[in-house]
This record gives structure tokens, C-alpha cells and sequence, in this order.
């Protein structure tokens, strides 16, 4: 399962069809910008809510949809459907869906209670569970949850099972309190509000990071959200924050200086005709290994979106002229696939020697036949000179860029 860091491109894969803020009742003006950032960016937002009033309070199966929208969309793949009912007094999937990724549960006679309403406290839980599924534990020293919580004045009443996950949201920016200091961690929660919070939760794993140790991998991007704490604050504890520097167009994963870079005013190709007409095909020389295990100068050619086309060759002369000398044979850029997730569609994704860098999932292989480096010559070295000379230039690889999945022939600008 692909992680997706580029989201804010609006493109058409929704699992339903999406909606605009004036389709909803109820939304207070405060919350307008973050429910069409909601439904136009994440497309959280379920068709079935159309008619509903967003300033009633949100029951537990709605939390649910939501949520599992937010999965689709953070991974860019649909949660594998539970064939069992799980609870006694609902089939819904969506929520025997959630229940097994560990997200949420029951009561003790088997119930799930679909109907009944969801507390703030409910959601931090959940939503903290969410993060730690896709980013990792957080760790927090008592000094550290001590500047994160200085602020809320109403700690005392929240329950010991989420004091934690009250202390990540204030940290993500995902739910801060209200004026007087209080989350009002008992209060039940708003459809508007319990939106916003799977939103914004959703916005922490494309624009921030939490560096939990010197292996963690994940990428650092920019965080924009209004904080009560420095990012001085942030760099004084274990657990601190990182930012990167330097040009945008070169860091990993999404950002809008990409977006911008790649797309201009426009968004994501939605056809193969549309696309094709932003493609470039250029030529690179490249080794070749021999049969007699000598590696030989040659050509080949790829499709790529003319907007990285000059960065792409950067990217194969510093291979070309590495130490490593690394041998392709076989390179794939551009091509309309069915799904409208891939980068490939976009011709901003490139895949190299498919067979020897195969792709797993749930260590199950998807494609190629395995991955040997250092073994076999055209199997990608993680410290090696392709690496190397893709993130230079900003294309995160599949190798290491993802938890769930591991696609070592495969390199995106978007990080998809």
C-alpha cells in the first residue's frame, strides 16, 4: 500500500463521487475552509452525508466512514474488506473494516453501538492509533509533554486511556481546545468537527514529521499549522522536530512547490490523451551488463512528463558516471494505467530493472521475481549510486519511502 504525500493534487480517485462544501447544512463559517479543504483535497467526506446537518452531533458509524475514506486515501488502497460480521447490531464494512485495523472496538456484549454518539477523547484515541499505524510511536519526555500541554487547563478530567493520545493532537496541530484551554475531551463531537480532525490528522502525515529515532525514514516536509509552542520548544526534546531545508523541488515527497512545478495552474491528467500531450521522450546512456559479465555503454529512451524531463536526465548522468556503474536493461516511465493513483500516469514515476527489484506487500510479492543487492548486479543497493542520485534530485524511492509495502524498482517525484 502505497503511501500517498501528494494529495493536495485534486484528482479523481474518491471511492465515492466527491461533494462541495455548499452541498452541506449546518457548517458553521469557521469551519467552511476546513470541510472544502475536507471534500476538494482528502475527499473524506462520504456522499451519504449529503443531506445531513454537519452541526449534529457525529455517531460512531459516521466516525467509521469517515475514517476508512481517510485510509483509502492515505494509502491510495482499499482496506480489505471483512467477509464476518463482527459486532451483533451492525454488518456495516466500514466498521468491521476499522475494527480490524485495530483502530477501534466494541462492548463487552458484542455490540458496536453504530448509533451512538463519539466523544472528542473517542477520536483523539483513535486518531493517535491511526498515526502510530502510519508513522510510528511517538515518545515524549515529561518535559516535552509538559510545553505541549501547557496550555490545556482541563487535563484532569481526561481519561487515563488517552491522556497520550491528547497530548499527539495538540502536537499535530489536530485538535488544540478552545479559548479558556479545555479539548473538552467528554464532549460528544460534531460531523463538522469530527471531519476537521480526521482532515487535519490526514494534513500531519503530508506536511510534518516527528523524528522518533535516527531510523526513522520517513519524509520531513513543512508544517503549517498555528502551534502554542516553538519549534525551538520542538528541538529540545528526544522525539524533536525536523524540518528540511533548500530548494522544494528537491526534497522527497509531495509539496505545492512540486505541484506548482509539474502541473502550473492546472491538476493532475485525468486521461491518457491529456496526459500525453505534457510527455517528452528523452534519451539517456546508461551501462548494460553483457553475458559475459562485462558492462557495456548504451542508450535507451523513456517518456517523462517535459516538466522533469531535464531533471531525469541529471538524474541518469550522475548513475551514468558513478562508481557503481549500475547495468539497465529494462527502465519504465510513462504509461496510462488503470489505476488513477499511479505517478505513472503522470509520467513522473520511473521503474528500473522490474524483474530484480520486485515489488512486496504484506510479504506477498505484487510484481518483479525478488531483490538481491549486492548479489545481483541489476538489484538496487539501498546506500548505492541510483539511490543516491534520485533523491538528490527529489524522487523518494519505493525501497524505503513506504511502511506497508516495499517497491524497490520504483521511484516517484511525488513520493506516490
Amino acid at each position: 500500500m502505497k503511501k500517498i504525500v501528494s494529495l493536495l493534487i485534486i484528482m479523481t480517485i474518491v471511492i465515492g463521487a466527491s461533494n462541495t462544501v455548499e452541498a452541506y447544512s449546518g457548517v458553521k463559517s469557521w469551519f467552511v475552509d476546513e470541510i472544502k479543504e475536507a471534500d476538494d483535497n482528502w475527499k473524506i467526506i462520504p456522499k451519504s452525508f449529503n443531506e445531513k446537518d454537519f452541526n449534529t452531533n457525529m455517531t460512531r458509524a459516521e466516525f467509521c466512514e469517515v475514517l476508512y475514506r481517510a485510509y483509502f486515501m492515505l494509502y491510495m488502497d482499499r482496506p480489505a474488506d471483512v467477509q464476518e460480521n463482527v459486532f451483533t447490531d451492525t454488518n456495516l464494512n466500514h466498521v468491521n473494516t476499522i475494527y480490524h485495523l485495530g483502530l477501534v472496538s466494541g462492548y463487552p456484549d458484542g455490540s458496536f453501538k453504530p448509533d451512538g454518539l463519539i466523544t472528542r477523547q473517542e477520536i483523539f484515541k483513535i486518531l493517535h492509533k491511526f498515526l502510530v499505524m502510519y508513522k510510528g510511536e511517538y515518545e515524549f519526555d515529561s518535559e516535552a509533554s509538559s510545553k505541549i500541554l501547557r496550555d490545556v487547563n482541563d487535563m484532569s478530567v481526561v481519561s487515563d486511556w488517552a491522556k497520550d493520545a491528547v497530548t499527539v493532537m495538540r502536537y499535530e496541530g489536530i485538535a488544540s481546545g478552545d479559548n479558556r484551554g479545555h479539548m473538552n475531551p467528554r464532549s460528544n463531537t460534531t460531523i463538522a468537527e469530527g471531519i476537521i480532525m480526521v482532515k487535519r490528522m490526514l494534513d500531519s502525515t503530508v506536511v510534518k514529521k516527528v523524528v522518533l529515532s535516527v531510523d526513522d525514514d520517513e519524509n520531513e516536509h513543512d508544517h503549517d499549522h498555528d502551534s502554542s509552542f516553538s519549534t525551538s520548544d520542538r528541538n529540545s526534546w528526544s522525539g524533536s522536530w525536523s524540518q528540511e531545508t533548500g530548494d522544494p523541488l528537491n526534497r522527497l515527497g509531495y509539496n505545492s512547490s512540486k505541484e506548482e512545478y509539474i502541473y502550473g495552474s492546472g491538476s493532475a491528467y485525468t486521461s491518457s490523451d491529456q496526459a500525453l500531450a505534457h510527455m517528452e521522450t528523452i534519451t539517456i546512456d546508461v551501462w548494460q551488463l553483457g553475458s559475459d559479465g562485462l558492462k557495456y555503454s548504451a542508450q535507451k529512451t523513456l517518456t517523462v512528463n517535459a516538466s522533469i524531463a531535464e531533471r531525469v536526465k541529471l538524474v541518469f548522468n550522475e548513475i551514468y558516471n558513478g562508481d557503481e556503474k549500475f547495468p539497465i536493461h529494462s527502465i519504465h516511465a510513462y504509461a496510462w494505467r488503470s489505476s488513477s493513483t499511479s505517478e505513472h500516469n503522470q509520467g513522473t514515476a520511473i521503474d528500473i530493472n522490474p524483474n530484480e527489484n520486485y515489488m512486496i506487500r504484506n510479504g506477498r510479492i505484487v510484481a518483479g521475481l525478488y531483490w538481491k543487492p549486492g548479489e545481483d548486479p541489476l538489484s538496487i543497493l539501498p546506500d548505492g549510486d541510483v539511490v543516491s542520485a534520485f533523491a538528490k534530485y527529489g524522487f523518494a524511492w519505493g525501497g524505503n519511502y513506504w511502511r506497508s509495502a516495499n517497491d524497490y524498482m520504483h521511484f516517484s517525484y511525488f513520493g506516490r
